[in-house]
């Protein structure tokens, strides 16, 4: 079987895969990988975010059946990491510092956020963790989020106040959904 690797793009959408597939694992000229719309279960395996060599990669990983991933991503530049609609479980993973986009949204993360979190999406331009069970109050760290256009932390369970910046003076910031948890001030 030959599959589409054009300019480092790997489309495996749609598939009907129940699995990662092995090959995987020695590639290195991999920017884009996309294994959404699959029915892959389980653990999100480790060596996938090291494919691509040293090239920042951009994971599409949506819409699949994965259960848990690692609880620190740090290890690797990753641009793009999108996990939303899996069934994934547990404390919310640390990101690769550098990521730009991450969606982490309809999974059953269940945690409050570690504060280390918040410094690792500094260069965030787009976030969102809607519809978890994510607990706790929103770090004022968000704020070191200067470049931030999308943030979507709607139907989770976060409560206190909404950090001020999100508010004020944000001119890069388009959309902000924040509705269905539990804020106050």
């Amino acid at each position: 079987t030959e599959y589409p690797i054009i300019w480092g793009y790997l489309g495996l959408a749609s598939c009907n895969l129940s699995y990662v597939p092995k090959f995987l694992m020695c590639q290195r000229n991999i920017h884009y990988l996309d294994l959404s719309n699959n029915n892959i279960e389980g653990h999100i395996p480790d060596w996938l975010r090291r494919i691509g060599g040293t090239f920042s990669l951009s994971l599409n990983l949506t819409h699949n059946l994965f259960t848990s991933v690692a609880t620190n991503l740090s290890n690797r530049s990753i641009g793009d990491l999108d996990l939303h609609s899996n069934k994934i479980e547990g404390a919310l993973p640390l990101p690769p510092s550098g990521t730009y986009r991450l969606d982490y949204s309809n999974n059953h993360f269940n945690s409050s956020i570690m504060p280390e979190f918040w410094s690792r999406i500094s260069s965030a331009i787009s976030l969102s963790l809607a519809n978890n069970s994510l607990i706790g109050e929103v770090s004022h760290l968000i704020c070191n989020a200067t470049n931030i256009e999308v943030l979507d932390l709607s139907f989770n369970s976060f409560r206190g106040l909404i950090p001020p910046c999100l508010l004020e003076h944000n001119e890069r910031l388009e959309i902000l959904n924040l509705r269905g948890n539990n804020f106050h001030g």
